[in-house]
């Protein structure tokens, strides 16, 4: 079907376009929660899905996701870069209180001070150039059902469980969607099959798990976007998307507690002392929602209180809240939280992030970065790589480039987004990341002093 847009400029609405079943609205959002999201590579695919669903009354689009809304109230507000989408023939939602104008864009933030000499050597040992967890294996050789299997968190062997990994699924009819697992060796990085019948809880979050242990208890940070937990914890105004959640038998579905919902998205990734002294987690995604990479302190995760402080060495005047990605000119226009913080021997912490690149959306570009801290103040940066260090290369990475052909499914071409290191000892490290957003790779990393 062609899709003919017309433009309406000479009546002052540059910003306005009708098409065949759609009005649709450049750079506008609306403030009310979606109630399902589908794959939508452009404008005119959204309007077509929000057209043939029933409860669709309007709908966003960006970032090649079509966010469709049932809401009865339509609050615009200014976005750029996302689209809202009116199907014709539909009731229109009532118009809401007018958003208030957006602010004056911030002058260019100037650059952060250089850093001292490297003091580590970070080096890739090995990498596998097959998934280890995929909807493309065979059966008996970390084979899933899911179409998309990816963002991985990886958790020890207990009494009662084996190691393996938690893994985001999605659209999932065998998982229902949620978080689920499949055991993995540690050692050799090689997965079985997804268990699809053991899942985590869907109101403790469904995307992009983080799962760390202290105590005899494992603690989650999931992502768990129009929660219904962060509504009961008091945050109505959809900026709680990060949950987080314990279990002592964490794949017993019914075990996980509540502790927590907040503003970081969309993860959180610590290292953690004992109860009474300093914790810290890095969080967040920016340049939007967030400015960039927050970091945040806590004496006890089970009492679930965080207070977010300054980075105070590597970022701009020394003294800011955020970590901000290093630019274009140096391939880094994104960051997201990506791994637990690890210790290496020396004392001295290491913190593995994602990181988009120029081509980002349209191309993927999705590659990893790292920044190590001070042992005795984890808000001071004392070394840090851009998202240049781990790039996508295999075809279950770069899903071909695109081919449709291609026997390997991802939401999204050329992304690597690293999500998982767990220690084998003398500073190498276990990782295991999502590609293609839909696949889950594995590899070992080495941190030697220079």
């Amino acid at each position: 079907m062609k899709v003919v847009f017309i433009c309406w400029a000479i009546l002052g609405l540059a910003n306005i376009a009708v098409a065949s079943q759609c009005t649709m609205e450049n750079n506008t959002d609306a403030a009310q929660t979606y109630y399902k999201k589908t794959a939508a590579q452009s404008s005119a695919d959204c309007c077509s899905a929000c057209s043939a669903d029933p409860d669709c009354l309007f709908a966003n689009w960006a970032d090649a996701t079509c966010y469709m809304k049932k809401a009865t109230v339509l609050n615009r507000k200014s976005k750029s870069g996302v689209t809202l989408i009116l199907p014709s023939g539909k009731p229109a939602p009532n118009p809401g209180p007018p958003a208030p104008p957006s602010p004056p864009s911030p002058p260019p933030a100037p650059p952060a001070p250089p850093l001292p000499a490297p003091k580590y050597d970070v080096k890739l040992l090995s990498r596998s150039p097959l998934p280890t967890l995929s909807n493309a294996n065979i059966a008996g050789h970390g084979a899933s059902p899911c179409t998309t299997t990816f963002n991985p968190a990886f958790i020890a062997a207990t009494a009662t469980s084996p190691s393996g990994v938690v893994v985001r699924t999605d659209t999932c009819t065998a998982t229902q969607g949620r978080l689920s697992f499949a055991p993995c060796n540690l050692t050799t990085g090689v997965c079985g099959d997804l268990q699809p019948h053991i899942t985590l809880p869907p109101d403790q979050g469904t995307q992009d798990p983080r799962i760390i242990f202290q105590d005899g208890w494992f603690y989650n940070f999931a992502y768990g976007e129009n929660s219904e937990q962060a509504k009961n914890d008091g945050c109505t105004d959809g900026t709680c998307t990060v949950i987080l959640a314990r279990s002592q038998t964490p794949l017993n579905t019914s075990s996980w507690q509540h502790i927590g919902t907040y503003p970081w998205h969309r993860n959180g990734c610590c290292i953690l002392r004992p109860t009474g002294q300093k914790s810290y987690c890095i969080f967040g995604e920016g340049p939007s929602p967030l400015p960039g990479l927050g970091i945040a302190m806590t004496t006890d995760i089970s009492s679930g209180k965080f207070t977010q402080v300054n980075w105070t060495s590597g970022v701009i005047n020394n003294n800011s809240p955020w970590l901000l990605p290093l630019g274009s000119d140096q391939q880094e226009v994104k960051l997201e939280a990506g791994t637990h913080i690890m210790e290496l021997s020396s004392g001295d912490l290491i913190h593995f992030y994602a990181a988009a690149t120029p081509g980002w959306v349209p191309n993927g570009n999705y590659t990893a970065g790292y920044v190590i801290l001070d042992k005795d103040d984890p808000t001071k940066i004392i070394q840090r790589h851009s998202g240049q260090w781990l790039i996508p290369y295999y075809e279950f990475e770069t899903l071909c480039g695109g081919a449709t052909d291609c026997k390997y499914h991802g939401e999204r071409k050329n992304v690597i987004f690293l999500c998982s290191a767990t220690p084998l000892g003398n500073d190498t490290f276990r990782l295991f990341w999502g590609g293609g957003d839909g696949n889950v790779g594995t590899g070992v990393v080495q941190v030697t002093p220079l």
